[in-house]
């Protein structure tokens, strides 16, 4: 499963600023093996897909931490909705 977050509001970009592989969905949260993150993104609500082979994007809410731009493994975002 990959994490796509396409817009990050009050930042100008049309490439996508996070992105997750090998992401699972549960619990109340999202676990990825490596999260991308392509700027520093404040802490916010963040509205997100999810692509599964197969089937279409699934729409999910992050609650979203204040974040610096790099990579990170085994990252863990709480889901403010889930599909």
């Amino acid at each position: 499963m990959l994490l796509v977050v396409p817009e990050v509001p009050n930042q100008p970009s049309r490439k996508p600023l996070v992105q997750g592989f090998g992401c699972r969905l549960g619990g109340g949260h999202l676990s990825c093996e490596a999260l991308f993150v392509a700027e520093d993104i404040p802490s916010q609500p963040l509205a997100a897909e999810l692509h599964e082979r197969h089937k279409p994007p699934a729409r999910v809410m992050l609650d979203w931490s204040s974040t610096n731009a790099g990579l990170y493994q085994n990252a863990s975002i709480d889901v403010t909705k889930e599909p």
